[in-house]
């Protein structure tokens, strides 16, 4: 749906700088502020949010101007950024359309989870990057990536307690030293004009660019003097993960993509799943996140009450009809209705989706009352004692004009869904297609299938003992 809004993900390489990214940032903003249609944004750089602040990611959340003052669709807009972003050679930055259904705007469309609980991070790494290397070949698919990195830079201090210990240096001292200089933590306050300020220490940025600089630190020793950090501790440069990630208390590493504008998440996502099954080795398993969990439950979800609305309608009619038989007859709408609501997603380029599934199963509950009306009007006529045939003829000529009024209203008043325009249209305009192509598709052909299927299906009762023809109305005493 197009929300008016656009969420922008900037990757720079790890270990990268909050000025490196912010330079990333900057080219990102004076992309937008090109674009007319853009009415306002917020960036920042390393939030954190899910996980421990980044200075290597940035985020970027647009507003656009209302519908009705701009001539292009979010989703076009979007398609349109991807070259302007792909050229930009310092980081990965991509554009997405926030999802719907309640999705966080930061999960991709398709998240594959890949878990283990024996596996190292090398397996981890060596896994993921192979699998995006498959995935980036799917068409559909673009701005995949991992979250499986083992390459952030980071330093390790190594305190020798003994040498502390022999110069009174607690290692507590060496760990709030490094938390106040290196981190910018708050040492202490005061009050100025009855109000409280926070007094946050830090190291200037060229004192802390290397790892051999944190030696310069002096910390106060046991007998009052100061003594350089690099006399009780050692800084070691390494290579390892910027966060370990779990999922159902398993260690776990995602790889992401996002659907291209155009392509539908139900086509891309069973390849995408069958290239991850390919090389899935022993040992690991594979749960979905994001967008894609939230599209396969909900499918299932819209199929299931499909058929549980069948089971309800088939009873209520068995109750009504006094007869298991005939809600037979009428049920065999639902299949002519649903080839219709087909036929109409494909010829109004629409597809087969939450909305068209609610659809779905708002036709279900119109569709059979048309054959209610010949199936109800041929019982009576069978009950006072007229034939088969004749009774269905009689029931075609008179109900002729009772379905189609009552056809003709339903159509129409799903018409305006059909052809909804403005912010949300996408959903109604499912909805509709589906109500409308079915609606006339079933009334087109439920006076000529509808007397068929009533004919063979009470022959065959017949044949088997079952009971076809209510009791006898009598008109003179009622």
């Amino acid at each position: 749906e197009d929300r008016g809004e656009i969420f922008t993900i900037i990757s720079a390489p790890q270990g990268s700088t909050a000025a490196y990214t912010d330079r990333v940032l900057r080219q990102v903003e004076a992309i937008y502020r090109e674009i007319p249609e853009v009415r306002r944004w917020f960036a920042a750089i390393g939030l954190g949010i899910g996980g421990a602040p980044d200075p290597s990611n940035g985020l970027v959340f647009v507003g656009l101007e209302p519908w009705e003052e701009r001539d292009r669709k979010q989703q076009d807009i979007v398609a349109g950024l991807f070259p302007r972003f792909m050229a930009i050679p310092e980081a990965l930055v991509f554009a997405v359309n926030p999802p719907s259904l309640a999705q966080s705007s930061r999960n991709s469309d398709i998240g594959l989870i890949l878990k283990s609980s024996s596996a190292g991070l090398d397996d981890f790494q060596r896994l993921s990057e192979e699998l995006v290397q498959r995935l980036r070949e799917v068409p559909g698919l673009v701005n995949v990536d991992s979250d499986a990195r083992l390459e952030s830079p980071q330093v390790d201090v190594v305190v020798d307690r003994e040498r502390s210990a022999d110069i009174g240096v607690p290692v507590s001292t060496v760990a709030e030293s490094l938390r106040l200089l290196v981190s910018q933590g708050r040492a202490d306050e005061f009050i100025l004009r009855n109000k409280q300020y926070d007094v946050v220490m830090a190291l200037s940025s060229r004192y802390r660019s290397l790892p051999e600089q944190l030696g310069e630190i002096h910390v106060r020793s046991g007998d009052g003097s100061m003594v350089p950090l690099s006399s009780v501790a050692t800084a070691i440069p390494k290579i390892g993960p910027a966060s370990l990630n779990h999922y159902d208390l398993e260690r776990a590493a995602t790889v992401s993509a996002n659907v291209a504008p155009g392509v539908a998440l139900g086509d891309v996502l069973p390849q995408t799943l069958g290239l991850a099954e390919e090389i899935l080795p022993e040992g690991f398993s594979i749960a979905l996140g994001g967008v894609s969990r939230e599209f396969v439950e909900s499918t299932g979800a819209v199929y299931l009450t499909f058929v549980i609305a069948l089971m309800v309608v088939y009873l209520v009619m068995a109750a009504q009809f006094e007869s298991f038989v005939h809600p037979l007859t009428v049920m065999f709408t639902v299949p002519l209705a649903a080839t219709g609501a087909l036929l109409a997603l494909r010829l109004t380029d629409n597809t087969l989706n939450l909305y068209s599934g609610i659809g779905m199963i708002l036709l279900l509950g119109l569709v059979t009352k048309n054959a209610i009306l010949l199936v109800d009007f041929a019982n009576q006529d069978r009950a006072r004692g007229e034939r088969l045939i004749p009774a269905l003829k009689q029931a075609g000529h008179t109900r002729f004009r009772p379905i189609l009024m009552t056809s003709v209203t339903s159509i129409l008043g799903a018409v305006p869904l059909a052809l909804a325009t403005g912010a949300g249209a996408e959903s109604r305009r499912a909805i509709g297609a589906v109500v409308v192509g079915g609606l006339i598709f079933s009334t087109l052909f439920t006076l000529l299938i509808i007397p068929a299927v009533y004919y063979v299906v009470v022959r065959i009762a017949e044949k088997l003992g079952l009971k076809t023809i209510p009791p006898r109305v009598d008109l003179d005493s009622a």
